[in-house]
């Protein structure tokens, strides 16, 4: 995924800011949800949780396109 995807997805969610970067740290950039969480100290389940709201929001996307 794109930066810019993403940042159009995210569009369609309420994350705060951690969780929209730890979303770009494991979509964007290809870092694990284990690294995102020790780098924004966040645990593991706030990123797996945050991933999910966007591909719930990716497909909401999708289909309204």
């Amino acid at each position: 995924m794109t930066k810019a995807e993403l940042a159009t997805i995210l569009s369609y969610t309420r994350l705060r800011e951690r969780s929209r970067k730890a979303c770009e740290l494991v979509l964007v950039e290809g870092k694990s949800q284990a690294d995102a969480a020790r780098e924004l100290q966040i645990s593991r389940e706030a990123v797996c949780e945050a991933i999910k709201s966007v591909r719930k929001a990716e497909e909401r996307y999708k289909a309204g396109r």
